[in-house]
């Protein structure tokens, strides 16, 4: 769905899942700031870093997607921009 540009219905099907670690927290960031919902986006932000102050930004695109493409992973880190967490 994040991929497919509905963010609003991948962020609710996000916040459905039981027990989210990091980079399921990581991908409700990326879809709230996506979505325009930027100040949400950076409390949750903060909120992820408070409880994994390990999360980086390339750690997530290495390890917490699967995508087909650069521009995919392009995708993903702009939904990050600019909020401020580590690289």
């Amino acid at each position: 769905m994040y991929l497919g540009g509905a963010y609003e219905e991948a962020l609710a099907a996000l916040r459905r899942l039981p027990n989210p670690g990091k980079f399921t927290w990581g991908r409700i960031v990326a879809c709230l700031n996506r979505a325009g919902r930027s100040k949400e986006a950076a409390d949750e932000a903060r909120l992820l870093l408070a409880a994994h102050p390990d999360f980086t930004i390339n750690e997530f695109l290495r390890h917490g997607v699967v995508v087909e493409s650069e521009g995919q992973l392009l995708q993903f880190r702009e939904g990050f921009d600019p909020l401020d967490l580590p690289n």
